[in-house]
């Protein structure tokens, strides 16, 4: 996939703007995985159609928002997909809120928009590997340059995740047992303890490490497809992955804001 040069080159303080887009990047994510819990909570019958929209529509304008700022700031292709997806993600959730209860989507069909959101992190990866190299090469205190070297050694095992949830989510679509799927997930985790972060990325690193482990859970449950247990657990890991990832965003994004002395808030 061809991609845009990015645009922060061009910017007098390149770490600042990346710091700058990352911000949006996890709020965006947060908006995303907040919305994707309310609309579990309709799904189950615990909150009604209008209060659950109550709390859906301002996340989706906030999205829109950042949408809007990340062309902005930067011209990096894969990220502007990745903005726009999360938009229509939860846009497509407001319209299940809103459809007729026999128009709500299947068991199937979301798991299919789970390989849509596996698509969509595709995205982000794309970006980061565009902006990676340009951070590293930026100059900056030696403890900056690490922390960039840092999340550049971790974007091939997330690739390999991706793929992973990619074979998964497939697996659950059609009802296949792939319990070939776990062995992967412990071979990914193993990578990720083989990464020697820098200090100040240890607390972010070790989120890596908690994300690996709650993939195998996940994994584990592609093991049977007949078993009765298998939906509740896949639902209860499922969560604790998507938690998970949102907390090591959260967590590399604490990391950054130390190296360049900023705030992330």
């Amino acid at each position: 996939m061809a991609l845009a040069a990015p645009a922060l080159a061009t910017r007098p303080d390149v770490r600042k703007a990346d710091f700058d887009l990352e911000k949006l990047i996890a709020k965006a994510q947060l908006l995303a995985y907040e919305s994707a819990e309310h609309y579990q909570l309709w799904r189950n019958g615990a909150v009604d159609s209008p209060n659950t929209l109550q709390a859906l529509e301002p996340r989706l304008q906030g999205l829109t928002q950042i949408e809007h700022k990340i062309a902005i700031l930067s011209q990096v292709s894969a990220w502007k997909k990745w903005s726009r997806l999360q938009k229509q993600e939860v846009k497509l959730l407001v319209e299940d809120v809103k459809s007729p209860t026999g128009l709500r989507r299947t068991l199937t069909e979301l798991q299919q928009r789970w390989r849509g959101s596996v698509q969509m992190q595709q995205s982000l990866l794309e970006g980061r590997r565009v902006q990676l190299p340009l951070l590293i090469g930026s100059g900056g205190t030696s403890e900056q340059r690490a922390f960039y070297q840092w999340k550049a050694s971790l974007l091939d095992v997330l690739q390999a995740e991706l793929l992973l949830c990619q074979e998964l989510a497939l697996a659950l679509e059609v009802g296949r047992a792939a319990p070939e799927l776990e062995e992967k997930a412990l071979a990914l985790f193993g990578r990720i303890r083989l990464i020697r972060p820098p200090q100040i990325c240890q607390a972010a690193h070790q989120c890596y490490e908690q994300r690996f482990t709650a993939l195998k859970r996940l994994s584990e449950s592609a093991q049977s497809m007949t078993d009765p247990d298998m939906l509740s657990n896949l639902k209860y890991a499922e969560g604790e992955y998507r938690r998970l990832t949102l907390s090591c965003e959260q967590a590399s994004l604490a990391a950054q804001a130390r190296v360049l002395g900023q705030s992330n808030c």
